[in-house]
């Protein structure tokens, strides 16, 4: 048995993984907001647009664990206006008057963190013994 084969009913491997490198991005997404706003570097809207991407990403995550196509498409999709609305942000708040320097190298930190975690997850999810599982 492969590592990318299905055993017990469960998803493949590489889906599994892809899974979890989804749910930390989210928790990261929520990580970072909690702390721009705290330290008044962001307003609390961005504590909205993280919520947001949380729930989609466990949402649609889930549905493409259960080998969903449409589910693997959308989250890509997301995943990617995310991940250009984080580094949009960082730029703002790094280039705002007088910046917390810590908080903003942390928020840039979490931004590329994040695309990290999103291009890591679509490899997993696209890698060829994860290709047959999606319906």
């Amino acid at each position: 048995m492969t590592p990318d084969s299905v055993a017990d009913g469960q998803p493949p491997v590489a889906v599994r993984a892809a899974f979890a490198l989804f749910l930390v991005d989210a928790i990261l997404a929520l990580v970072n907001a909690t702390v721009q706003v705290t330290f008044h570097v962001s307003r609390p809207l961005i504590l909205v647009g993280a919520l947001l991407e949380a729930v989609l990403f466990v949402l649609l995550g889930a549905y493409m664990r259960h080998g969903r196509t449409w589910a693997r498409t959308a989250l890509m999709s997301f995943a990617g206006v995310f991940a250009a609305l984080g580094i949009l942000i960082a730029i703002g708040t790094a280039t705002t008057p007088d910046p917390i320097r810590g908080v903003v190298l942390f928020g840039l930190l979490c931004v590329a963190g994040k695309i990290v975690l999103i291009v890591a997850g679509a490899v997993m999810m696209y890698r060829p013994g994860a290709r047959g599982y999606f319906s």
